[in-house]
């Protein structure tokens, strides 16, 4: 499998993707349900 890292740098760059945020709500639901593993 490919490493991911160079997709990641690129997305970071985009202005497209820097516009979106998170809301409260929407990082209070990231906190509690956390990263899947």
């Amino acid at each position: 499998m490919q490493s991911l890292d160079p997709l990641f740098a690129r997305l970071s760059r985009s202005k497209f993707r820097s516009r979106f945020r998170l809301g409260m709500k929407e990082r209070q639901y990231c906190l509690e349900k956390g990263a899947p593993v």
